[in-house]
């Protein structure tokens, strides 16, 4: 049964069908993950679905740009499988309205990390939220932790990604759906992901909207559709840059 937080009445907190938490927004009416499975999902859809799981793994150094932090649950999952290879991470992030602690520590997607890097993850994202619009929060791990580059925004991602100096290998773009906030998934913005991205960059998302596939051609990708992970939607998304 779902339950409302007390700092976010808007938001309500339930369980997915693999046992992680999310949240939907009613005003939206979206979910921030998919019900059949939050962590599943993530792993499917942007992890391995940006190849950055495939790099991580051959050893090999990467950047990945978050359009959504969210809940914060695909940095988690990036950053676990970082830590598990011990590969070097760059991860940068914009998200306008970040979730307040509360409502981080009972979704408790920390958990997924090894110990030593919960509390790290718990005050960097807390760290956002009380940073007012338009910060850039920086974090630099290094061993014993993994060789990590961590990079929040807090902003508009349209207005922040021409002042990001970034050149990044895989985009998770994890915004709202097109029908509540089309902006980030018209053109021009899809347009500008590319510009900040080497070539062979691969953009993975959940949508597969055939008017998102055409936008994205038109921004220069070349989109394909891919099986969506089990029990979840049939198909996602990725998208290379030539």
């Amino acid at each position: 049964m779902p339950t409302t937080p007390d700092d976010r009445p808007e938001l309500t907190l339930t369980s997915t069908a693999d046992g992680t938490r999310t949240l939907h927004c009613p005003v939206a009416d979206q979910t921030y993950h998919s019900t059949h499975g939050a962590l599943a999902e993530a792993r499917h859809v942007f992890l391995e679905g940006s190849d950055t799981a495939q790099r991580l793994a051959e050893g090999l150094a990467t950047h990945v740009l978050e359009i959504g932090l969210g809940t914060g649950l695909n940095l988690a999952v990036t950053l676990a499988e970082a830590a598990r290879t011990r590969t070097p991470l760059r991860y940068t992030a914009v998200e306008l309205r970040p979730l307040p602690p509360p409502l981080l520590d009972a979704l408790a997607h920390d958990a997924i990390l090894p110990p030593d890097l919960r509390n790290p993850f718990r005050q960097l994202l807390s760290g956002l939220h009380d940073a007012p619009q338009g910060s850039v929060l920086r974090e630099r791990w290094r061993p014993p932790h993994p060789d990590v580059d961590i990079t929040l925004v807090r902003d508009d991602a349209r207005s922040a990604l021409p002042c990001l100096d970034i050149h990044v290998d895989a985009i998770y773009l994890d915004a709202f759906s097109p029908s509540a906030c089309p902006e980030l998934w018209e053109t021009d913005f899809l347009a500008a992901l590319r510009r900040v991205s080497v070539p062979e960059a691969v953009l993975a998302t959940y949508s597969c909207a055939g008017a998102v596939r055409r936008a994205l051609v038109n921004a220069g990708w070349t989109p394909r559709k891919r099986p969506g992970p089990p029990g979840g939607k049939r198909e996602v998304l990725r998208a290379t840059r030539p």
